[in-house]
């Protein structure tokens, strides 16, 4: 394999979703502000299963800095 080919298979990706759990560490915000911020609309997300909500991780970063998030 080539070495460019190397370094790339290597890189780690970063996620394009996260949980809640991941959302509050990745923000440093509380797991009450995200969800008030999910249930009023100002954060979009998506439940994956019972119990599983994800937020997409640029959604996220338009939240924290004061951006649009839909």
């Amino acid at each position: 394999m080539p070495a460019s080919r190397a370094r790339v298979a290597d890189a780690p990706i970063a996620p394009a979703y996260v949980s809640i759990g991941q959302g509050i560490v990745y923000s440093g915000l509380s797991r009450a502000t995200l969800y008030r911020a999910i249930e009023s609309g100002a954060l979009p997300s998506f439940k994956v299963t019972a119990g599983r909500r994800l937020i997409r991780i640029s959604d996220l970063d338009r939240f924290i800095t004061g951006g649009d998030a839909a």
